[in-house]
């Protein structure tokens, strides 16, 4: 998927919050930021919910970062050259300390190595073309490719490719990362405490880069306050996700177009594992009559599987033919029935999120079944967020009214673990070569997931705050939401 992801990679840019006006002391001070969901294991081999990646980016650092454009910079690394027939790279290592003030060395990038490839690592794919990987000495380590790779540098800036000190992790005798005590840094921050209710880093002084670090303390809250609004404007928190757009002279205001509102079919289940059938629910919903039953404060209609926060930069992504066609459903419904030897739908539940506005698309997607398809077994039922991402993710569930943050969603169903439990071979090798319209348009064809929304999110951050980078797609490739290293405060 190397053209795909290319191209991916290079629009993953960060979101700037231009730096403010006015004198004075900016650095030494403390911030507050959200975080959606508590971090579940500090483990940067292992970890893999949000909340985790998110804190791991400020406690650790890889051999290399990405720079604003994708590339790769310098991070754990200082330098690093590659052999001439592109298969090995060797890495002169930064002078840096663990947060307990042991040396970082070679051997613990080594090490953090044999664990993606000798373990059940979810990031193991990551490892599975190298061959071999040598620590000639405490500065230095070698790479051995299976085949050339000019992307291997991006590649290494992973939070799998954190280092990890092998006595240490053999110490805490499986509880690694799960427990203050038991987590070992070596990035800008070190963890000084973890609670139920948030998390605080504080500024690693024995970090290579320390100088050019500007907060002395960074709190993570798990729980969003009652009035994120007024929390800014109190200086409660420093950052907060705000319901819509305000307007307010003591916040800035920056909105996330990264979100896509999408339906998506269970393609275990016998009936949803029918194309016919799929595309019949995609032709019988009124798409034009659709944008009257979003949340106009949020959301519009979507034209396609891709973000606005995800465009091709000098390019554009050609919106999917949406068209109602009753007639064709039918057909295409009554053709999938036969395919199956059913001879109706079965009883189906479309899942949604437990507010008002996703009741009311849902409800009338459903309306639109029942008018056009004559399925009127379908039962709309409202679960809590966090229960609709688990039932998704569990394949637990018919069909559901559910939000992706995935910067392409047509990239995401070529991958196993999709939303969809979707698979089909063919689609996965043209996402090999195909360029974004091409796979998006048989994507539309296949159709396991039907883009509905493009929602926005909005982050408010006081406007005492500067230097702050604000990134879409929860940081996305850059494994973060928020970048803080260079943030102040008037």
């Amino acid at each position: 998927m190397r053209r795909f992801t290319a191209w991916l990679s290079a629009i993953l840019l960060p979101l700037l919050l231009l730096t403010g006006c006015g004198g004075g002391k900016t650095d030494g001070k403390s911030f507050t930021l959200p975080l959606d969901a508590a971090p579940y294991q500090l483990d940067p081999q292992v970890a893999d919910d949000v909340g985790s990646r998110e804190v791991l980016a400020g406690l650790f650092e890889s051999l290399t970062r990405l720079s604003d454009t994708g590339a790769a910079a310098p991070a754990g690394a200082a330098t690093w050259t590659v052999s001439p027939d592109g298969t090995t790279y060797t890495f002169a290592l930064v002078s840096t300390q663990w947060s307990n003030g042991d040396p970082v060395t070679s051997a613990d990038y080594a090490y953090a190595i044999s664990r993606l490839q000798g373990g059940s690592s979810p990031f193991a794919s990551l490892a599975a073309d190298i061959t071999a990987v040598q620590a000639p000495d405490d500065s230095t380590l070698v790479i051995q490719l299976a085949a050339a790779d000019a992307g291997f540098p991006a590649r290494v800036a992973n939070q799998a490719f954190m280092p990890c000190e092998q006595k240490f992790f053999e110490k805490t005798a499986g509880r690694y990362g799960l427990t203050k005590d038991s987590v070992l840094s070596n990035g800008a921050f070190s963890l000084s405490a973890w609670g139920t209710a948030s998390l605080t880093m504080a500024k690693a002084a024995g970090y290579h880069d320390s100088a050019h670090i500007l907060p002395a303390q960074v709190t993570y809250a798990f729980t969003a306050p009652a009035d994120p609004l007024q929390a800014l404007k109190s200086g409660a928190v420093d950052a907060a996700f705000l319901p819509a757009m305000v307007t307010d002279k003591s916040v800035h205001v920056i909105t996330l177009r990264d979100t896509v509102q999408t339906v998506v079919f269970n393609t275990q289940r016998t009936a949803l594992s029918s194309v016919k059938i799929r595309q019949a629910l995609r032709d019988a919903i009124d798409w034009a009559a659709l944008p009257d039953y979003l949340n106009s404060d949020t959301s519009v209609r979507a034209t396609g599987y891709i973000p606005p926060d995800a465009a091709p930069q000098g390019g554009t992504v050609d919106p999917l033919p949406f068209a109602t066609d009753a007639a064709g459903a039918q057909q295409s419904l009554a053709g999938g029935l036969a395919d199956l030897s059913l001879t109706a739908m079965p009883d189906f539940t479309l899942l949604c999120a437990d507010d008002a506005a996703s009741f009311k698309l849902a409800t009338f997607i459903a309306q639109c079944w029942q008018r056009d398809l004559s399925i009127y077994n379908i039962t709309v039922t409202q679960v809590a967020a966090a229960d609709l991402a688990q039932s998704v993710d569990s394949g637990n569930y018919d069909m559901a009214l559910y939000s992706s943050l995935a910067p392409s969603i047509p990239l995401a169903f070529a991958s196993p673990g999709n939303p969809a439990h979707f698979s089909d071979d063919a689609y996965t090798a043209l996402a090999a070569t195909a360029d974004a319209n091409t796979l998006q348009q048989r994507l539309w064809t296949l159709c396991p997931v039907l883009p509905v929304a493009f929602v926005s999110r909005f982050v408010g951050v006081s406007v005492k705050v500067t230097g702050l980078v604000v990134r879409p797609f929860q940081g996305g490739a850059f494994g973060a939401t928020f970048d803080f290293r260079g943030a102040g405060k008037k």
